[in-house]
């Protein structure tokens, strides 16, 4: 009897720590697919969640991330702890995630902690269609 009930006991905390990643990420795009990796990419340097983590904050005040986001007014910046650069001229701007935008999103203190010597590894946000957060964004 007692040999059963602990036999359940870890089956249950195992099913609990798989389904964690998938459960975080609910809110946030969902975890990211990792079938779809090249093969040059290991699925360790791939961020869990697709979505960015202020995408629940910003997305309350406007439609969509992407589609209305204000203008960047310089080449790079911090903002609420996550970095941006500036991706094309006019204004667009993205995310920056490390390991050439896969990874993790790169987070800062200062806008001198997003300068491209100081993230040199990081990039505009990739993901698959679902990643509302990737990419260069559409100002206005």
């Amino acid at each position: 009897m007692k040999f059963t009930t602990t036999l359940l006991v870890l089956i249950t905390s195992a099913t609990s720590i798989l389904a964690a990643p998938a459960d975080e990420c609910l809110t946030l795009g969902g975890p990211t697919d990792l079938t779809a990796l090249s093969p040059d990419i290991s699925p360790s340097d791939v961020r869990k969640c697709v979505e960015h983590p202020l995408r629940l904050t910003l997305a309350r005040k406007r439609d969509t991330i992407l589609d209305k986001r204000s203008c960047a007014d310089k080449q790079f910046g911090c903002t609420k702890g996550y970095c941006w650069k500036e991706c094309t001229d006019g204004g667009n701007w993205c995310w920056l995630a490390k390991n050439q935008g896969v990874g993790d999103w790169t987070s800062c203190a200062a806008d001198a902690d997003c300068h491209s010597a100081v993230v040199p590894d990081s990039n505009c946000g990739i993901g698959d269609g679902n990643c509302g957060s990737c990419g260069c964004s559409g100002c206005n």
